[in-house]
């Protein structure tokens, strides 16, 4: 019988339930550690949130830690610190955008234009807007009988 060498791992494929819960535990995570970020940002403590939410420290803590949370106590926790939740869902090439905000858009960009925006020195939003904007100057435009701005061809 041979021996397997030593650095040989076998992998077992990931299971689409597996892919799932990694995928849940990611955006708790993410969501638990923006949380906190934020409430450290604007100089509050715990404490100051559960004062404003009424409701004890505790309570805010709990909010803070990865778990499993109602959507309600997060946007009501989030709109306390001048925050919204924005929430998209994406099947495929499809995005649609759930959250109900008239000024923003939620888009699916590939990584790499965030890449092209550390390259650039820039924070994403400030490239997507510059390359947005650089775009639309070289969009033929024309304006109609109305005042309206409209491109002329494909964009």
């Amino acid at each position: 019988m041979s021996e397997r060498p030593v650095n040989h791992v076998i992998r077992a494929p990931k299971s689409a339930e597996f892919e799932a819960a990694a995928r849940l535990a990611h955006l708790r995570l993410e969501l638990a550690l923006t949380m906190q970020t934020l409430r450290t940002s604007a100089g509050l403590t715990q404490k100051d949130v559960a004062d404003r939410l009424e409701v004890n420290q505790p309570a805010v803590a709990k909010l803070e830690r990865v778990g499993d949370h109602k959507i309600e106590s997060v946007v009501r926790y989030l709109g306390e610190l001048g925050a919204e939740l924005m929430v998209a869902v994406r099947q495929g090439d499809d995005v649609v955008q759930v959250s109900d905000d008239r000024e923003r858009l939620l888009v699916a960009l590939p990584r790499e234009v965030d890449d092209w925006a550390a390259a650039a020195g820039m924070d994403l939003d400030a490239f997507v807007m510059q390359a947005l904007r650089e775009a639309r100057a070289k969009t033929p435009r024309q304006v109609t009988r109305r005042g309206e701005d409209r491109p002329t061809g494909p964009v």
